[in-house]
């Protein structure tokens, strides 16, 4: 059955770290970076076959403006990162999928696009 492929458990829920970074340059002049560092917790609950229910918690952002000097995925140590909470409605969503591919994304009718966006 797809409950038998799936990778998470029925009745189940985890939790997982989220760490992003958006980061724009003109690397080829300076390693001069700019951009944000987005720190949340993510709960994943498998609902039924090939559907999963998330919701994030606790997000973060600080603002990054630093030489890089090994490209965008230079390590940034935390003691130079001011993080600030991003007002996130915090509704859950759910995530439809086959085989492990994402077919569709079901959220409220009320989070705003910017939300969308960092879902």
């Amino acid at each position: 059955t797809n409950a038998e492929n799936s990778q998470w458990k029925p009745n189940t829920q985890y939790q997982y770290a989220v760490r992003a970074r958006s980061l724009a340059a003109l690397h080829q002049v300076a390693p001069q970076y700019t951009g944000i560092v987005i720190h949340a917790k993510l709960s994943v609950q498998q609902t039924s076959d090939n559907l999963a229910t998330l919701q994030l918690h606790n997000v973060q952002y600080a603002n990054v403006h630093a030489n890089l000097s090994q490209g965008w995925s230079t390590p940034i140590p935390e003691s130079q990162l001011h993080f600030q909470p991003i007002p996130t409605s915090n509704k859950p969503f759910q995530l439809k999928y086959t085989n492990g591919i994402i077919s569709s994304m079901v959220v409220s009718k009320g989070v705003p696009t910017w939300e969308l966006n960092i879902l």
